[in-house]
């Protein structure tokens, strides 16, 4: 089995289907020469350009019955280790057999397609979520909220209200008489920015780190300049 740049490139012996589905999910658009970062970051923006494997490939996979299992409990959590002891691999060497088990062509195949059985079975799409992380990411919060005295406006909409992560209402008496403190909690406006971002692509972590680290080279070489100069 060879590999280049971390991908698998496991054939399945008669069956072109698979091996072309399991080329163009895992291999296609990243294996290219040439393709600069920002291609990548415009392609990934774009999601991804490439349509969820028919489920009926599911059963053509020849997954074991371990292997199955191991699929459905990774999507529970997303974590391969705890999914592959869950599935009855022994907990002795759990992190390699998960990473061996996620790393299989079939499975991460397999995963897929029962991500997007999962999402069209409870309604999930792309637009849905960019939706919702657009609703949290762009309000602001005085729209919908009377600042003098915590309540909301009448005229707050759906939209508006599902940036509000939690409400707390609490009695108590006074003096004067009864008093009411109100809490409202907004869901991570700068979380919900960073989650866009990275979906369009707009932050490159990998520039903004050279960039500080070339301004910390200028600045050595300048303070090095300066302590060598003769008055």
């Amino acid at each position: 089995m060879a590999t280049k740049k971390g991908f698998s490139r496991t054939k399945f012996p008669n069956n072109d289907r698979i091996n072309a589905i399991v080329k163009e999910q895992f291999t296609g658009p990243y294996l290219k020469k040439g393709i600069t970062e920002k291609a990548k970051a415009k392609a990934r923006a774009r999601k991804q350009i490439l349509p969820s494997p028919p489920e009926e490939l599911f059963e053509e996979l020849g997954l074991n019955p371990m292997q199955k299992l191991f699929v459905d409990e990774y999507l529970i959590d997303l974590n391969a280790a705890q999914a592959a002891m869950r599935a009855g691999y022994s907990p002795d060497n759990a992190g390699f057999q998960g990473h061996c088990l996620i790393t299989n062509p079939k499975i991460k195949l397999a995963i897929s397609i029962a991500k997007a059985k999962r999402a069209r079975r409870v309604g999930i799409t792309q637009d849905r979520v960019i939706q919702e992380l657009a609703k949290i990411a762009f309000l602001n919060p005085i729209d919908m909220i009377n600042p003098s005295n915590v309540t909301l406006k009448s005229k707050a909409s759906r939209d508006d209200t599902a940036a509000i992560s939690s409400l707390r209402v609490k009695r108590f008496l006074t003096k004067g008489g009864n008093g009411v403190e109100r809490e409202v909690k907004m869901y991570d406006k700068i979380r919900a920015l960073e989650l866009l971002g990275k979906h369009m692509g707009i932050f490159n972590d990998k520039l903004s780190i050279n960039a500080e680290m070339m301004v910390k080279i200028i600045d050595d070489i300048g303070d090095s300049d300066d302590s060598g100069t003769e008055s």
